[in-house]
């Protein structure tokens, strides 16, 4: 059931429910006062015809009340008379002798046995036809005898304004439900449409419209919900975006792959098939061979770089101490002969300062962006490396006097297989591999990594590592 048909249905039930209790609480109650009222009437009258009953007997003998019907008839009628009551009067002895009586439409034996002598009681009778009646007795001492004095009213016309009132109630509770079933229909529409237009938005957003979202017009829970939601939908939008963006970058991973193998495969399956089946020249033969060995030794790098990655995702490190200044030292001696027979000058300015992480992939990060750096760099340049304690972290800047990236290609440069120059790249045994690991090295250090480039004037490689001890992630 929709949640406007709930809203429809629970106003309307309570509407129902309480006008319908109220209205019989109330109707009752009107009821029973003008029923009291009328029960009060019938005793008092049968109070007066018991005060002027002892006052018209009270000058008469004994014999002549109880001998003459006439006489009991001519008090009755000078009774009716004085008291103005056209009620039905009923009068007899204690053990059922009959002294008087008017046609009664209806009697109880059984209020009259109930009755002690000088008690009075009432009973409300009811005859076939649907009439009711009011019947008042008083059991009292008469010349020493026990008189049952009745009198009875009707009282039908209490019955018929109680059913009256309650016909015309129904007619107004119905009034009242279909008004309220009409506004409670366009009050939960209104209520509604907001979650009716969120819904729609869902919807959209769940066929790949990512960009939709709901529109705030209050600030009720309504309003709470869709600001809850669009802060979903970006996030998620975010998420799925990232989503996108890491398969397609797997795709072209996968792409970039393949193609950094079947090249140089394509390339020694070739010449290793001129050395199998052809005679050569001494001279034609060292050039395959030459070409073979290097792009073996290109995909030896491959592999290499490959295996860092898988290590890098699958390994737990232990983080040590590690004394930068030691370690910028190791790394010297380590990369300066490349870069002798290159022509390139390292200089090297690191603070003494320990920090806490892995050192094995510390020196990976800085031997990375150190070579990479001498493969961007000419002959005769040079190639910085700083290292500065600044707050909290450790600064270190890799910066070269080669050729530049440009601004729109900076963000891509850390992506596996991405190069800005590929044939020159391939040329000194590059796979695009370097910067990813660096990446992911920095990540593991809860560091950041930023780059600095313009075409022609060089780049700088700004990595900043935590100088406290942190968990690796």
């Amino acid at each position: 059931m929709k949640f406007q048909w709930k809203i429809f249905f629970w106003i309307l039930s309570l509407v129902a429910v309480t006008f319908g209790v109220g209205g019989y609480y109330l109707l009752s109650s009107v009821f029973q006062s003008t029923l009291h009222r009328e029960i009060d009437m019938g005793m008092a009258e049968n109070q007066t015809l018991q005060f002027s009953m002892e006052m018209a007997v009270a000058a008469l003998p004994e014999d002549y009340f109880f001998a003459s019907d006439e006489v009991r008839s001519q008090i009755v009628r000078a009774l009716k008379q004085t008291s103005g009551s056209d009620h039905f009067i009923h009068m007899e002895e204690k053990d059922g002798d009959i002294l008087y009586t008017d046609p009664l439409p209806l009697r109880s034996e059984e209020l009259v046995e109930s009755l002690g002598s000088g008690e009075r009681g009432y009973r409300i009778l009811q005859t076939e036809d649907g009439a009711y009646f009011l019947e008042t007795a008083l059991s009292m001492p008469l010349y020493n005898r026990e008189i049952i004095l009745e009198n009875v009213m009707d009282i039908s016309h209490v019955f018929s304004e109680r059913d009256n009132l309650f016909r015309t109630y129904q007619k107004i509770i119905l009034c009242i439900l279909g008004i309220t079933g009409v506004l409670t229909l366009l009050l939960a529409r209104l209520l509604t449409r907001p979650i009716r237009g969120l819904s729609r938005i869902t919807k959209r957003f769940a066929r790949g419209d990512y960009e939709t979202r709901g529109r705030i017009k209050s600030n009720d829970e309504i309003g709470m919900l869709t600001r809850d939601f669009n802060s979903m939908a970006d996030k998620l939008a975010d998420k799925i975006y990232s989503l996108e963006e890491q398969a397609r970058r797997q795709e072209d991973f996968a792409d970039s792959f393949a193609h950094e193998l079947k090249t140089p495969l394509t390339s020694i399956i070739g010449y290793a098939d001129m050395l199998r089946s052809m005679e050569l020249s001494q001279e034609d033969t060292i050039y395959a061979a030459n070409y073979i060995y290097s792009e073996g030794k290109r995909l030896e790098a491959l592999s290499l770089k490959m295996m860092e990655m898988i290590v890098l995702k699958k390994q737990d490190f232990d983080i040590k101490p590690v004394e930068m200044q030691r370690l910028f030292q190791e790394i010297g001696q380590m990369i300066e002969p490349a870069l002798k027979q290159d022509g390139i000058q390292l200089v090297i300015h690191a603070e003494k300062q320990q920090i806490f992480g892995e050192p094995d992939l510390l020196k990976s990060l800085f031997i990375n962006l150190i070579d990479n750096a001498r493969k961007a760099s000419a002959r005769g340049t040079a190639i910085s490396v700083t290292g500065q304690k600044q707050e909290e972290n450790y600064v270190v800047t890799v910066r070269d006097q080669g050729r530049g990236i440009p601004a729109d290609k900076l963000d891509k440069i850390t992506e596996a297989f991405y190069m800005v120059d590929k044939s020159r790249a391939r040329k000194q045994g590059g796979a695009g591999l370097g910067l990813s690991i660096c990446a992911n090295i920095v990540g593991l250090h809860q560091g950041e990594m930023r780059f600095e480039s313009s075409p022609g004037e060089g780049t700088s490689v700004v990595v900043s590592l935590p100088r406290e001890r942190v968990e690796l992630w």
